[in-house]
């Protein structure tokens, strides 16, 4: 077990002091340390301070050991007490067991916004984490946090994620790791609800995404697989017919149907079922009319081909 208590990192140079608390004290250090070192450090007063002086500059000092239970408490009091003597390098009162205010969030988020981290930074900081160790206890934690996030928590990513579009290398990655996976009926159907409720924006977007983009011969040929002996319910197929009334086809879409339906042969089992699939189907006056007219036109144009 670690040292459990409040810690302090103070700038010998100004005075400035960074109060903090953990369970583990050394180990706290140890990632400040490395976090400082490497220039990623979330705090930017410190980081900055750190960039502007020598490591020697800084001293790293535990100011009292205490309880898990007691660690809000001490470090609020502690603060305050340095507030009244020196510059603080917190950005909040302290407490929360070490998370930020909803305010300093907020903050963070919008200094954030629109920066990349540099191959160079990326570097450092994963050279930084090699061979550091995280306890059962806090992978536990982890684990759980991300099992059952909170509305609120699903909400903020759904929207974080809304029009953006991931690289061939991320869809790559996130292909490999989901192949093989087999999910439960639970999360199956909650997938499935996720799919159906959709905002309008939501679709819009992945509309306007998707525009243009040609599937490839395999995926074409997956998705093909994937379908095999799916039935689509009646209400499926009724919001299908709902969404294509009234919609009518250029003529590149026509004549990319009509060449994709040129010397096309129907085997006997998808005469079938497409003999089943009409069974029971009334076409309207304006479905009649416009199929006579199509089949006139087919005729009147080999009549005129036999003459000439």
């Amino acid at each position: 077990m670690g040292i459990c208590g409040i810690y302090a990192i103070k700038n010998l140079i100004n005075g400035n002091v960074y109060v903090g608390q953990s369970v583990d004290i050394k180990a706290r250090f140890k990632h400040h340390k490395n976090r400082l070192r490497n220039g990623s450090h979330v705090n930017s007063y410190l980081q900055s301070s750190w960039n502007q002086h020598n490591e020697q500059d800084f001293k790293f000092t535990i100011l009292e050991v205490c309880g898990e239970a007691e660690l809000d408490k001490k470090e609020i009091w502690y603060i305050k007490k340095y507030q009244s003597i020196a510059k603080m390098y917190n950005f909040k009162d302290g407490g929360s067991n070490g998370f930020h205010s909803e305010e300093t969030r907020q903050k963070i988020s919008k200094g954030n916004k629109g920066k990349f981290i540099s191959e160079d930074v990326k570097n450092k900081i994963s050279q930084s984490l090699k061979g550091h160790s995280v306890t059962e206890e806090t992978k536990q934690k982890i684990s759980n946090s991300k099992k059952n996030p909170s509305k609120e928590t699903r909400k903020k990513l759904g929207l974080a994620s809304l029009g953006r579009i991931p690289t061939e290398e991320q869809k790559q990655k996130q292909s490999m790791a989901l192949k093989g996976r087999i999910f439960s009926k639970e999360t199956r159907k909650k997938l499935s609800e996720a799919a159906r409720n959709k905002s309008e924006e939501h679709r819009q977007k992945l509309r306007e995404a998707n525009l243009g983009k040609k599937a490839t011969e395999e995926t074409r040929k997956k998705l093909s697989e994937a379908h095999k002996g799916i039935k689509p319910s009646k209400e499926t197929l009724r919001k299908r017919s709902e969404s294509l009334k009234g919609k009518k086809h250029s003529e590149e879409s026509i004549k990319k149907m009509s060449e994709a339906k040129k010397g096309k042969i129907f085997t006997d089992e998808h005469k079938i079922k497409l003999s089943e699939s009409h069974k029971g189907h009334v076409a309207s006056g304006e479905q009649r009319k416009k199929q006579s007219d199509a089949m006139k036109e087919i005729w009147r144009k080999k009549k005129q081909g036999a003459i000439t």
